[in-house]
């Protein structure tokens, strides 16, 4: 004689996803590691303006290792109900901040910079450990 069983998908899946995403968290977290091991640091911290209306003030913001202290992992929160499932499976690595707003140009080369392509070759890079991660080896 046959039992039926009832279940919830909603729950299950709510658990699969709740794993799934703890792991490309863990990802994200692992290629930010990375990203920072890379990331050019700068030599030059700009000195403070010492008259004016500007005084004690730096004339730029870039500061030394600025970039480097940017990186990070950012899982983008839940949005409103049609979009919720697709938006809150999200991880990103991010670089750069309004201070440090030069990780484009350092990354993509500009007219008198070259090219560096510090993020995209440190993502490559740890690819692997990705793929580790998420099989569970």
């Amino acid at each position: 004689m046959s039992k039926n069983i009832f279940w919830n998908p909603k729950l299950v899946e709510h658990e699969i996803m709740g794993k799934a995403m703890d792991r490309l968290v863990e990802v994200g977290e692992a290629m930010a590691v990375e990203v920072k091991k890379n990331t050019p640091e700068g030599s030059t911290s700009r000195p403070m303006y010492k008259t004016g209306p500007y005084k004690n003030k730096y004339w730029t913001a870039r500061d030394a290792g600025a970039l480097k202290k940017s990186v990070r992992t950012t899982r983008r929160p839940e949005a409103g109900a049609g979009n919720a499932n697709w938006k809150s499976r999200n991880v990103w690595v991010m670089v750069g901040t309004t201070k440090a707003y030069y990780s484009k140009i350092i990354e993509f080369g500009v007219n008198s910079n070259k090219y560096k392509g510090f993020f995209r070759k440190a993502i490559n890079r740890s690819r692997k450990k990705a793929r580790n991660i998420l099989t569970g080896k």
